[in-house]
């Protein structure tokens, strides 16, 4: 799968070859399977002791739940839940069709409660470890969750550190579940995810989770070094600390010259600071830098809208445990949305550079018009509510299919409908600051 910013490689699969479920070495498939599961094949007696750790058990434990719990109809998929009433994971059927996109109030499994998001796992290992031949694979895991987990008072899942036996980078909580789903050949995931392309949760696929929920929320160079979880960023000639997410641009506050921006804050900021999910921010228009490194995301310049979005920095030593997830910022992901409809990206943002290490993000017009914190809040919105509501048409795996989305609902005259219901439904809620309210089209 092709990243913004990233070099990926993919594998060539050979149809003709099975491949090691631990390093993913081409074996030739007149080889035998070497375990219990009669699937599932190692290249070597080191690459199976390896991945003992952690097949051996769920295998067993999948062999017997399935004995006494047999498939219900053809329809139906083994999922892997980490639940947060349970110490250890669980499997369990599922019948529903997979959507790219989670609807708010749709509830993707009999008996869940409502799950908004899905993390390609192995999209993301590439993207952090694009020479890891071992992640390069012909399926996809998505780890399904709910985005709001770290702020609407849902409980540590115990169950990830439990079973893997480490400390999960990030602040995973509420039920997790984990869904396996086909992928082409170069590895990365359908579009198209419908029953057709489900798959059953396999044993060997935990040491893939395993390192996904170890690095998942550090960050990672190219080179595969770990930096530190608390970066220090460049304000001219200096280098210092961030304290706040707005000690690098204060300096810019005093200038006639200046452009309205918007600052839209991570939960760090809005749990600890209190601030707003969306402020205002005076910059420089002559110096500062997001005029000048800063390339328009590609949504809002398929809109005729170029909004250019640029990290602030990062948080001090103890804001990870101030604040769980400090560094999130949802609304900032969905504004970085791909919009080319001829790659595979389509609809996702780079997860290379919008992961959980975002922070407090600045917005400003290309054109350097004033943006305001409604307009910049419609716009996140719009990416993301009326996206998602919208998006299941566009997976038919045709480039035609994603064209027309974007035109037809990915545009102006889509977005004035849009921010207008929003604009009446803030004012009826009581929230003053949308009375006067314009669409940026109107700027």
């Amino acid at each position: 799968m092709s990243l913004q910013g990233t070099h990926v490689l993919v594998p060539e699969y050979d149809p003709e070859k099975h491949y090691c479920a631990s390093c993913n070495t081409a074996i030739p498939s007149q080889n035998s399977p070497r375990n219990c599961c009669k699937m599932i094949y190692y290249c070597s007696g080191s690459c199976k002791e390896a991945d003992k750790k952690y097949h051996d058990i769920l295998c067993e434990g999948i062999k017997g739940w399935t004995e006494v719990n047999p498939r219900p109809e053809d329809t139906y998929y083994l999922v892997l839940k980490f639940p947060i009433s349970n110490p250890y994971p669980k499997i369990q059927w599922w019948s529903r069709v997979y959507k790219p996109e989670f609807q708010e109030n749709d509830d993707i499994l009999p008996g869940i409660p409502t799950l908004e998001s899905a993390q390609p796992v192995g999209h993301w290992l590439r993207s952090r470890f694009p020479l890891a031949k071992k992640y390069m694979l012909d399926h996809e895991l998505l780890v399904v969750f709910r985005p709001k987990f770290l702020s609407d008072g849902s409980s540590k899942n115990n169950a990830i550190e439990e079973f893997f036996k480490f400390q999960p980078s990030h602040d995973w909580r509420g039920d997790i579940y984990v869904i396996r789903v086909a992928g082409d050949k170069r590895g990365s995931q359908l579009a198209t995810l419908d029953k057709a392309y489900s798959q059953d949760f396999r044993a060997a696929d935990m040491r893939i989770l395993a390192d996904f929920f170890e690095y998942y929320g550090t960050v990672v160079m190219k080179s595969g070094v770990f930096l530190s979880r608390s970066p220090v960023f460049r304000i001219g000639p200096e280098t210092r600390q961030a304290g706040t997410v707005d000690d690098a641009f204060e300096m810019y506050e005093g200038d006639s010259n200046a452009v309205e921006g918007v600052n839209i804050t991570c939960l760090g900021d809005q749990e600890h600071l209190k601030k707003a999910a969306f402020v205002k921010q005076r910059v420089c228009s002559a110096r500062h830098p997001i005029f000048r490194h800063t390339v328009p995301t590609a949504v809002s310049v398929h809109m005729g809208l170029p909004l250019l979005v640029r990290k602030h920095g990062f948080f001090g030593q103890g804001w990870p445990s101030a604040v769980p997830g400090p560094y999130v910022n949802q609304p900032a992901v969905f504004l970085n949305r791909a919009a080319n409809p001829s790659n595979d990206d389509f609809g996702w943002a780079d997860m290379a550079e919008w992961d959980v290490i975002v922070g407090t993000v600045l917005v400003v017009r290309q054109d350097k018009k004033p943006i305001t914190p409604q307009q910049v809040e419609a716009f996140c919105l719009f990416c993301c509510e009326y996206w998602g509501d919208h998006i299941e048409e566009t997976y038919a795996r045709t480039k035609r299919a994603r064209e027309t989305f974007l035109k037809n609902r990915i545009c102006r005259e889509k977005f004035e409908e849009f921010f207008e219901q929003l604009k009446q439904k803030k004012i009826k809620e009581g929230d003053s600051a949308w009375a006067d309210a314009v669409s940026p089209y109107d700027v």
